[in-house]
């Protein structure tokens, strides 16, 4: 009986860590113009605020539970950050005509920095007085400050597609990527910077202070393709960590040096770390041994813990490979066509885990996030299947399939999911509060397109126009379960 007692209780605790992410509630974002097309492209939760920064194309809904409707007179693309209470009520909104907003971050004072790009010219000014500003380009990156009151007080814009952004303390990273021109990088002083690579692809690093005043920039100079993707800031130790993929051979300092080349042979993930004044004191790279062109392999994410450990996420092209840490080189098999990468460092950068999932057509890891138990989360999308070796978990879907999965800090799977139902679909961003509230943001093409985690139940937002984005809810069982959940 006793024996009996502890299996019922055994099988309870099990069903209550294994239990499902909690579907509380979703937002759907629509057009009413069948060729339009709407994107959650980045999340964040700060108290008990929850903001996402989208881009919209034509006269669009932006949210039907709470009936936004953007103003008449945008009529192009509309970048905007909404904010909401945790029971997915509104609380304001702002938006920029003629633009997409890729981050946004508010300060204590009110005012909201925000980060994104735009065409040949935007309205910035949230006040009651338009600010256009015009380019010669149709493709530009711009970092802005607008007063609590709305009315712009800095901008900085140039030639260049904004990658990502981190905030601290005492101001923010900006990581661009641009093509052989030259860059207004600060309208106040004028600061031009020329790309004076060979035939190719230029990323940069910009730094702010508080006040979006620039202080400091790092230029990566190319012979071939060099492309940030992503960015990470530990304020524990005061670094920064790019990832990206580099093609030809780009300079990098090195430890005080002017300058060190790396000649990435095809495409090549890389990480690059540097420290507050942006000298590099890590780097990191897959180099691939095959006799093939590992076709746009990548790193596209990456994150630190509260401890300083980096993780880092991306997709690249199946075989042998070696790890090159610095001066430490681990042989890595990728299986499969594809596959996905996820690894952690320690403080020191040395290799903690490495985790690689099989895939079958190249798919990206748009985001890692690592919440406030540790716990690593990521989303992203895939075609067809991911394989999850360490516990016999494959996830299959259509098209292009939107999916989330969690990791332990010791690299064990808790659970992965797929949001798919026949069309395509992305999940941009995946955000989790100290309450174990868990948000998702993107967008999706299908008809009919299920969000709820149980098998038993749905819950299906239907869309018949376009590309629509969503924003979804759920809340987290046990933080501290280290369990699989069975699919």
């Amino acid at each position: 009986m006793r024996i009996l007692s502890f299996f019922i209780l055994f099988m309870l605790t099990k069903a209550i860590y294994c239990q499902n992410p909690l579907l509380d509630w979703t937002l759907h974002y629509e057009t009413p113009i069948p060729e339009n097309s709407e994107s959650v492209n980045s999340i964040s939760c700060i108290n008990d605020t929850v903001v996402i920064n989208s881009s919209l194309e034509g006269e669009c809904t932006l949210d039907l539970t709470n009936q936004i409707v953007l103003l008449s007179g945008y009529q192009n693309d509309v970048g905007a950050t909404i904010y909401y209470h945790p029971n997915g009520e509104l609380i304001s909104y702002n938006a920029i005509a003629s633009s997409s907003i890729f981050d946004s971050y508010k300060k204590s004072d009110g005012s909201i920095f925000t980060v994104g790009g735009f065409s040949d010219s935007a309205d910035f000014d949230f006040g009651l007085d338009d600010f256009f500003l015009y380019s010669t380009s149709l493709a530009n990156g711009f970092i802005s400050n607008n007063e609590s009151g709305g009315n712009l007080s800095s901008i900085s814009y140039g030639k260049f597609t904004v990658r990502d952004i981190v905030f601290m303390n005492s101001g923010h990273y900006a990581v661009t990527t641009f093509l052989n021109e030259s860059q207004i990088i600060n309208l106040s002083d004028t600061l031009i910077i020329s790309n004076n690579g060979i035939d190719g692809t230029e990323t940069m690093i910009l730094k702010f202070d508080i006040d979006n005043n620039l202080v400091n920039y790092f230029l990566n100079e190319a012979a071939g393709v060099n492309v940030n993707h992503s960015c990470a800031y530990s304020q524990l130790l005061d670094e920064l960590t790019v990832v990206g993929q580099g093609e030809g051979s780009p300079d990098y300092q090195w430890e005080g040096e002017e300058t060190f080349v790396v000649d990435h042979t095809d495409n090549e993930a890389f990480a690059v770390t540097y420290n507050g004044d942006l000298a590099v004191t890590s780097f990191l790279r897959l180099v691939y041994e095959g006799d093939m062109n590992p076709y746009d392999s990548r790193f596209n994410c990456s994150a630190y813990d509260s401890n300083g450990n980096l993780y880092i996420g991306g997709c690249v092209y199946g075989g042998q490979y070696s790890l090159e840490i610095n001066n430490v080189s681990i042989p890595i098999f990728i299986d499969g066509v594809f596959g996905f990468v996820v690894l952690k460092l320690s403080v020191n950068k040395e290799l903690d885990w490495i985790k690689t999932f099989p895939l079958d057509d190249f798919s990206t890891l748009k985001s890692i996030r690592i919440d406030h138990n540790g716990f690593i989360n990521v989303a992203g999308s895939f075609e067809e299947f991911i394989e999850f070796p360490d516990n016999d978990l494959t996830l299959t879907g259509a098209i292009e399939s939107g999916f989330i999965a969690r990791w332990t800090p010791e690299g064990e799977l808790v659970w992965a999911y797929t949001i798919s139902n026949g069309g395509s679909n992305q999940v941009e961003d995946i955000c989790i509060t100290p309450n174990n509230e868990m948000y998702i943001g993107g967008w999706f093409t299908t008809y009919s397109t299920d969000f709820d985690f149980d098998e038993n139940t749905s819950f299906d937002l239907g869309t018949t126009n376009g590309e629509d984005a969503f924003l979804a809810k759920y809340t987290i069982s046990d933080p501290q379960a280290d369990v699989f959940v069975e699919q």
